[in-house]
């Protein structure tokens, strides 16, 4: 997790007083930017400091949990640091993509990849495929089936039996524009 050099450079902010962290060194720099911003701005409009609860990462990106405020400024802030920590390696602060090894998903670097990990968005595809290919045609049982709309029911169909059904995608085009065309016509 941190280094005890990295924990109290960032110890030495009152913001992080009484929070554990649950991240790696390479945040380390952003987190504490992140904390010194939200101590100048409270201080600069003479609004109390946030209280943190908890900093870590969780799904490849950092979690900031907070009380104490619902000042938009702070919410900005802190879902910047959030986005940021998305192309942030968690191990050294380099330029870093989230990739996904064994189901579980990080941010790194190529310094710092595990070996046989994959992109988040190969990721996405890889599961996907094996979704469908799990998937039973609802009339026929045949594995493989895509989701299909009929406009009122979902249903898994097969190529040979999607008859009147459309994709997902189809059917919420269709549904946009039939709303457009609704609220155009009154």
């Amino acid at each position: 997790m941190l280094s005890s050099e990295n924990r109290n450079l960032l110890d030495s902010l009152s913001i992080f007083a009484k929070v554990g962290y649950e991240f790696n060194d390479g945040w380390t720099d952003m987190i504490y930017t992140l904390g010194k911003n939200i101590e100048l701005y409270s201080t600069l409009h003479n609004i109390p400091l946030i209280e943190v609860r908890q900093i870590k990462e969780k799904f490849s990106s950092l979690r900031f949990y907070y009380t104490g405020s619902k000042d938009e400024f702070i919410r900005a802030l802190v879902r910047q640091a959030e986005v940021q920590s998305e192309t942030v390696c968690e191990k050294c602060g380099e330029k870093a993509q989230t990739l996904v090894q064994d189901g579980r998903w990080y941010t790194a670097c190529d310094e710092h990849r595990a070996p046989n990990s994959i992109t988040g968005d190969e990721f996405k595809v890889l599961q996907e495929a094996r979704s469908k290919a799990m998937r039973k045609c609802d009339a026929c049982g045949k594995k493989g089936a895509e989701g299909y709309w009929s406009g009122t029911i979902h249903s898994n169909r097969c190529d040979e039996h999607k008859e009147d059904f459309l994709t997902s995608s189809e059917y919420f085009i269709k549904i946009t524009k039939d709303r457009k065309n609704a609220t155009q016509n009154k």
